[in-house]
Order: structure tokens, then sequence, then C-alpha cells
């Protein structure tokens, strides 16, 4: 995986996913899901949405048939927010505008030089087209999730990376990802709550009736860990310590940092600024 220390190389399509449970394998059914695209000026390529509705129809069992409730509505509410066009998905290829220009930002590439783009068309240089192709699988900003058209990606695993950037949509996580959003400096301590409470979510709905708080929070601090952050997670935390169980709790009890499941009642307001 080419991995920077921000939100924009995200697990979509990636492999830096945790291996689906044999729990995880649910019957899938061969139905079509509908979902909205980013750009319906360059719609996804049909095999990227074969394997798009394969993962939706996994997400569908899950919601259905898994052992636990956490795990049924992960997967409900997952499938729920992209079907009812709450996320939109797309192909990196065909990003357009702001959402392409802070790909470009995350690169440090001087065609996103100066302030946010108002061009919706907006698509930069020849060097930036060549940069998202070659090191560029996933991106999520605002309720858009972008992959590569070309990235291939076994069902459950593609199925718990929409869980863990629907996750992230829910909680707007590129309004706390960065010290300055605009600079694209990233916050370690903000980015690792985000990334982890994710890892998180993909935990609960990988591993089903085998997930607890003790072994998602050992699996969610293993997979953040690879980010290269340097957060100061004491800080937030009633004990002063660097516990990722005590930030579990907070998370999966007490919901003050954030929510796992993406119900609808999170979606209020509309994704182009950052709520005050």
């Amino acid at each position: 995986m080419f991995k920077l220390t921000s939100l924009v190389l995200v697990s979509l399509l990636v492999g830096c996913t945790p291996e689906p449970s044999a729990s995880a394998s649910h019957h899938t059914e061969d139905t079509t899901h509908v979902f909205s695209e980013t750009n319906p000026n360059a719609p996804l390529p049909t095999s990227a949405r074969e394997q798009l509705q394969r993962a939706l129809a996994a997400l569908a069992a899950a919601g259905d048939g898994a052992d636990t409730e956490q795990t049924r509505e992960l997967a409900k509410q997952t499938l729920a927010r992209i079907t009812d066009g709450d996320v939109l998905i797309g192909s990196i290829e065909g990003a357009r505008g702001i959402d392409r220009w802070h790909m470009c930002k995350d690169f440090g590439l001087g065609a996103c030089d100066g302030p946010p783009t108002e061009d919706p068309d907006w698509l930069g240089d020849d060097e930036l087209a060549n940069t998202l192709a070659d090191g560029l699988d996933g991106y999520m900003w605002g309720n858009r999730l972008y992959f590569a058209s070309a990235a291939t990606m076994e069902t459950e695993m593609l199925a718990a990376t929409l869980v863990h950037e629907v996750n992230h949509v829910a909680n707007r996580s590129e309004c706390s990802y960065y010290a300055d959003i605009l600079s694209h400096e990233v916050d370690d301590t903000h980015a690792y709550i985000e990334e982890f409470r994710a890892f998180l979510a993909e935990c609960f709905y990988i591993e089903d009736d085998g997930a607890n708080i003790d072994s998602c929070a050992q699996l969610a601090a293993e997979h953040v860990g690879e980010y290269g952050f340097f957060p100061d997670i004491g800080s937030v935390l009633a004990s002063g310590n660097d516990d990722p169980v005590e930030l579990t709790r907070l998370m999966v009890e007490s919901h003050e940092l954030g929510e796992l499941v993406p119900v609808a009642s999170l979606w209020q307001g509309d994704f182009d600024t950052c709520p005050e």
C-alpha cells in the first residue's frame, strides 16, 4: 500500500483491512442494489460495478443473517446509506472539482497550489493524473467514496471496507483529520481517532459473534499503528493513559468520540463545509 498520513489513502481496495473470519462469510443473493455515483458523466466501468454489487449483496446478507445485532446493524445501515444515496461512489479517474483538488493537496503537487478550486470540472494537470493513477487506490471526502476502478478485492473484504469508509462519512472524518484543512496538515491525534473508530466498525462487522471490546481494540490499534501517526491519546482519555480499550469504550458504549453505526440521523446538513 502506498500510504500517506492522511485521510486520502484510506483502506478502500488496498488490502489493509483485517482478514474476514469464517463467521463473516455470509451467503449472498444475486440482487442488484441501487447506488448513486459521484460523477454520472464518468460512471464506474462494468467490472467495478459488478464488484461493488457483490459487496453490497454481502452487506445485505449480513444484515439479515449475521449472528449479532451489532453486526446486523452495521451491515444494514452501511447498505442503507449507500442505496439511499447518502453516500456516493465513484472512480478516482472520474473525480472532478474540489474532491480532485483535495486528492492533489494530499500529494502536495503544484497543480493545487493556491486556494481551493471552485471549478466543478477541475482536473489539474498530467502530473496529478499520473500520480493518482499510480499512487492512489481509495479516497473519501464529504459523502463521496472513490476507488481505483482497475483494482480488485475479495467480496467480503470490499464489504468490510465499505463499512470502514461509510463510518468515516458518518463521522465527517475529514473535518477532524487535519489541523489545517486547507493546507492538509494532519492532526495526528484526531486522525488516529478517526481511523481507530473506522477500524473498530470493521472489526465488529467482520468478526461478528467473535468480536468484543478487548479484541477489536487490539485489532484497531494494530492497524492504525501502520499509518505512522504520533498521537497523544492520553490527552483525550480520563486516565491520561494510551489505552486502546478505554478509547474503544468511548466509541462503543458512551459514544463520546463518535458513532460506530452510520444511522440516517447522522446525515444532517450538507457535505460541502465542515460543521462549526
